[in-house]
């Protein structure tokens, strides 16, 4: 397996009033205090900067979402090698990466419904639930978060997720 620089902890990231909060469990409506709301405001002013870059950005996105849930059933090492360095890390606490995600439930490939893409930061709804990206140097789209549900007034529950 090849090797990534972990750069997962920097991800902040604003979509729908949900924040991406590091070392949190995941998206929220607000991060704690510090830091973190001035690097949001940061990203969005990014974000909003980038959004010419649209369609590329959405094909791309796209692309690998699909390419992450078509490997989950029926190839999962090749799932984990599009896991963002920090998702992997957390996933094999328990575990090698492809027999987590072997347990998993999942789900079946969904049809894509959304692709929201902010800088360097993506949301992906599909018929059956939510995947987070982010784009690494190198690598392209990496999957951050997948088989999330939004929750009432709390982050969105994730089935995959790093720490």
């Amino acid at each position: 397996m090849r090797e990534r620089p972990d750069t997962t902890g920097d991800i902040v990231q604003s979509v729908e009033n949900r924040r991406w909060c590091p070392g949190s469990s995941g998206l929220a409506a607000s991060c704690a205090t510090g830091r973190w709301p001035l690097l949001a405001v940061v990203v969005l002013g990014v974000s909003v900067g980038c959004s010419g870059q649209g369609s590329a950005e959405t094909a791309a996105v796209e692309q690998a979402v699909q390419a992450f849930e078509g490997a989950l059933a029926t190839q999962p090492h090749e799932a984990c090698m599009m896991l963002a360095p920090g998702t992997l890390m957390e996933l094999e606490t328990s575990g090698t990466c492809p027999a987590e995600l072997a347990d998993l439930e999942t789900g079946a490939p969904g049809q894509i419904q959304s692709v929201e893409v902010f800088g360097t930061h993506a949301m992906v709804e599909t018929a059956q639930d939510t995947l987070f990206l982010a784009r690494f140097d190198g690598d392209g789209w990496l999957v951050v978060a997948a088989g999330c549900v939004p929750r009432v007034e709390q982050p969105y529950d994730c089935v995959v997720e790093g720490g």
